[in-house]
């Protein structure tokens, strides 16, 4: 017999046996995959502010290194290294590819592995390396002439579409194993999947008015 998390835990409390710290820490990795997300709409972000011209790059630099946003980036980078470490453990597992969704569970492991890989590195210097000054930011014309070889293109739209496909998915079972919202699984997943697809799209569209 197959149970979810959330059963377990229920049985668990109904006998009055402790619930374990493993519980925790799932909850903990599950919840990493917002923060793969809220970074991917950020790099989606800043690549739009690059389009925007050198004054709004030059606004984008000089936001970052408020304290608020030092701050938060520093958090975020934790949950990326956590999840950075927990994929590693768990992807033999995460990779099993299902018959029903193939294709779901196939653009879920390469947007969960991009993101274990790239966002920490992208993160710790866009993120605090520049804003810091540990590191000097890229000058606008740099990037603006990077980001156009048809290479980077490319690059750009697999790091943002796929680790968004990894959060819908992800997301979409936390719900359904922490909250145990069964009953609301079909409306959730067509918001989810909806989300992603709305944000890819947004990404291709910007990717392709690079000049």
């Amino acid at each position: 017999m197959k149970i979810h998390e959330y059963q377990a835990k229920a049985i668990l409390t109904e006998f009055g046996v402790p619930i374990p710290r493993s519980y925790a820490l799932f909850i903990l990795r599950e919840l990493t995959s917002v923060f793969v997300g809220l970074f991917a709409v950020g790099l989606l972000w800043h690549l739009r502010v690059l389009m925007e011209g050198p004054e709004a790059y030059a606004y984008f630099l000089a936001q970052l290194r408020r304290p608020i946003f030092v701050a938060l980036n520093s958090v975020v980078l934790l949950f990326i290294l956590f999840h950075t470490i927990s994929w590693f453990n768990l992807a033999p597992k995460a990779m099993v590819v299902r018959p029903s969704t193939p294709l779901f569970r196939t653009l879920f492991g390469a947007g969960g592995t991009i993101a274990a890989l790239l966002f920490p590195v992208h993160l710790m210097l866009s993120g605090l390396a520049f804003p810091l000054g540990a590191l000097e930011a890229p000058s606008y014309d740099f990037l603006y002439g990077l980001v156009g070889h048809p290479v980077t293109r490319l690059y750009l739209l697999v790091i943002i579409t796929l680790p968004l496909f990894h959060w819908a998915h992800r997301f979409l079972y936390t719900l359904y194993n922490v909250l145990q919202l069964k009953h609301l699984y079909r409306f959730i997943a067509v918001l989810c999947y909806s989300a992603v697809l709305l944000g890819s799209a947004v990404a291709a569209y910007t990717v392709w008015r690079i000049p």
